[in-house]
């Protein structure tokens, strides 16, 4: 975020997909309180056992919810990041994703997306089932400009095998 030119002070923050914790844990570092949220149970507690003797524990916390379903608490979030989720998240799943990200965040709020991306779309398959939908970088900001996002930033990384972009959307308030 601080490479886009964005500095953010510290906050409530929640990272989706947040495997072990390591960004939570790196997040508490610069002081702030941060839930991390992944499908995987094994994910969950490997999380919060690696999190269990960090000397800012007490600024993480964790739990295992599907993505497109899970209820957060009452606060609203300063940051949310999207821990390499979205191309992971298949049709219609997708909408009521990025509506959960929308009505976690506090107006202002940010949403940093990193995601698997490609010049054309692609719903991936293995065994005839989709496991990934990497989307173009124009029809990834579309979809959060539709979720009542603004993308302030946007940055693209050509691999050898693939693309990666980085977004960084804000939920701007309406205008009084």
């Amino acid at each position: 975020l601080l490479a886009s030119g964005f500095a953010l002070r510290a906050g409530n923050a929640l990272e989706l997909g947040c495997g072990e914790g390591s960004v939570p844990r790196q997040l508490a570092e610069l002081g702030f309180t941060v839930t991390g949220v992944d499908v995987s149970p094994t994910a969950i507690a490997w999380a919060r056992e690696k999190t269990a003797g960090h000397r800012q524990a007490q600024n993480c916390t964790f739990a295992c919810h599907d993505l497109t379903q899970f209820a957060l608490p009452t606060q609203a979030f300063d940051l949310v990041l999207d821990g390499n989720c979205l191309h992971c998240i298949i049709g219609p799943d997708r909408q009521a994703l990025l509506a959960n990200v929308f009505n976690a965040l506090r107006d202002e709020g940010f949403f940093f997306v990193s995601s698997l991306c490609a010049p054309e779309e692609q719903v991936l398959e293995r065994e005839g089932v989709a496991y990934r939908h990497i989307r173009t970088p124009q029809q990834i900001q579309n979809e959060l400009t539709r979720s009542g996002l603004t993308c302030l930033h946007t940055q693209i990384y050509a691999y050898e095998a693939h693309q990666h972009i980085t977004v960084l959307a804000q939920r701007v308030p309406p205008s009084a």
